[in-house]
């Protein structure tokens, strides 16, 4: 779902990835709205107590992600599965969203060009979160998805 690790189109994450550093940085209302925006085509409501509480969990796991954006920005490990594509030989499903504002759409035509076992499946009206906005057709790319293996 929406991997990294293959060149792709910028986005609006990739280009605050480099003015910001950290895109998914929650530190008050207004930076949760940000957050949600970028990573959901119709960002849900979160109402009052529960956004305290997310903002929190957000603040909580900053470190963590820095780390890891700091990780997979850098070589080795930016396009390290591009590097990887001609050794994967077993059957891909592959699952994006049309909207998605953090993984270009771009990336899942690129590893389906080069992966001819996998199957890629877009759907329309989500964003970076396709198993929250797009739950019943993610489980049903996903059941698709085993069917390829047996």
């Amino acid at each position: 779902m929406a991997s990294a690790g293959v060149r792709f189109r910028e986005t609006e994450f990739t280009s605050r990835l480099s003015a910001q550093g950290h895109p998914f940085a929650v530190s008050d209302r207004a930076s949760l709205d940000r957050y949600l925006a970028l990573v959901f085509t119709d960002p849900p409501f979160i109402p009052w107590p529960a956004d305290r509480a997310l903002i929190a969990q957000r603040r909580a796991d900053d470190g963590f992600e820095r780390a890891v954006l700091d990780r997979i920005t850098r070589e080795p490990e930016v396009f390290l599965l591009q590097s990887k594509l001609t050794a994967l030989t077993m059957p891909i499903g592959l699952l994006w969203c049309q909207d998605d504002r953090v993984i270009d759409l771009s990336a899942g035509l690129l590893l389906s060009a080069a992966l001819p076992q996998s199957r890629l499946v877009v759907l329309d009206g989500c964003g970076h979160m396709p198993q929250m906005e797009r739950p019943d057709d993610s489980a049903a790319a996903i059941r698709m998805f085993a069917a390829m293996s047996q």
